[in-house]
């Protein structure tokens, strides 16, 4: 199971009531003109992995989810803009940071079931901050999203749990 599958059934368990019922084929509701956002919901697997094995946690896959203003529309929205995605320590140092331009981000754009979500793939050594590193002493961070619209102010969330990084354990090698 990839980390974004992972993210993907957590979101969905946590976010689905118990039981549905429906009397014929289900029509998904369209989302309401002019609709602005105000609120993130950013979904993270809890950990980076260590992909190129250094021992040192070095990728992630986070959903992002916008909602919106509009009376009785609880679903998430699509609507043009760019993200910042940053971590930061538990004491708030910046520990790095990705911008997502209007095109990165409608690339970003995935249909999933609870509606529109923006699934952003990270790389601590791709991050400026990083410099190509992804060595890390601290083992938490907080990861914090920030949604700025084609129109209208930025809006901001944080995940509701710290996520690991740093080193894989540690012990010595």
């Amino acid at each position: 199971m990839t980390r974004f599958h992972k993210v993907l059934t957590i979101l969905l368990a946590s976010t689905l009531p118990a039981a549905c019922v429906t009397e014929g084929p289900s029509k998904p509701r369209s989302q309401p003109p002019s609709v602005r956002p105000t609120k993130l919901i950013p979904a993270a697997d809890g950990t980076f992995t260590d992909t190129d094995g250094n021992r040192y946690r070095d990728s992630s896959a986070v959903v992002i989810y916008v909602m919106g203003d509009a009376p009785g529309y609880h679903l998430p929205i699509r609507v043009p803009g760019r993200f910042t995605i940053r971590l930061e320590s538990t004491q708030g140092k910046p520990i790095a940071e990705w911008n997502f331009d209007a095109a990165q981000t409608e690339a970003a754009l995935r249909s999933l079931p609870p509606g529109p979500g923006y699934v952003f793939e990270l790389d601590l050594r791709k991050s400026p901050i990083r410099r190509g590193s992804d060595v890390i002493e601290e083992s938490e961070a907080e990861l914090i999203a920030i949604f700025t619209p084609e129109s209208g102010d930025a809006i901001r969330a944080r995940t509701s749990a710290p996520v690991l990084i740093g080193p894989v354990s540690r012990g010595t090698w």
